[in-house]
């Protein structure tokens, strides 16, 4: 029985399914740049290194229904299109990472995962593709600035300040996200290839 997701779980995370487009990318490759941030991907091989049976408990009372929920939520604010397994690998990385650092940030990833599951009235990675971009519109989830004429509760300034800019960096500090923008070396900020640098770009 899922529950409320609470539950420890060992279970991995699952493909992405389809996620209707809707949010562009002009806003996501400018909020990216306010912060950074990088998944776990095997050195060597540059995939997504597979989960272990005791990572979900290191994030402390954050679970993988919980993981889940963060990274379906992330790809709404992305580019609403479904992202790679290595992406969705590093995003959960990255959160569970942070989590289990930092406690307070911790606090914001579960106050984002009671508001998408109050809004969706189910797990958020369980809504359809329609209704995860519906709320996320609708409640402008994806908009990380707040305006000083806006009236928001502290809860949804909390996810659209913090929780949504940390996700979006969190994605295009991680080598699938640096490759969306046009770099193709290994890891953020190396070079793969002089060329890229020194060719004409015409």
């Amino acid at each position: 029985m899922m529950g409320d997701g609470r539950e420890g779980s060992d279970a991995a995370l699952p493909a992405a399914g389809p996620v209707a487009r809707g949010v562009t990318r002009r806003f996501v490759l400018g909020s990216a740049l306010l912060l950074a941030g990088a998944g776990h991907v095997d050195a060597a091989t540059g995939a997504a290194a597979p989960p272990s049976p005791d990572r979900a408990a290191a994030s402390g009372r954050l679970t993988w229904a919980d993981i889940e929920d963060l990274v379906a939520f992330a790809e709404v604010v992305v580019d609403g299109d479904p992202l790679a397994p290595e992406a969705r690998q590093a995003l959960a990385d990255h959160v569970r990472e942070r989590a289990a650092r930092h406690a307070s940030q911790e606090a914001l990833y579960r106050t984002a995962v009671d508001l998408l599951r109050r809004l969706a009235a189910t797990r958020f990675a369980e809504a359809t593709p329609e209704r995860r971009l519906e709320l996320v519109a609708r409640h402008r989830l994806g908009v990380t600035i707040v305006k000083a004429d806006e009236s928001v509760t502290d809860e949804v300034r909390a996810v659209r300040t913090r929780v949504a800019r940390d996700l979006v960096a969190a994605h295009y500090g991680s080598p699938a996200g640096w490759r969306v923008v046009g770099y193709t070396s290994a890891f953020p900020g190396g070079c793969g290839d002089l060329e890229q640098y020194t060719r004409d770009g015409a």
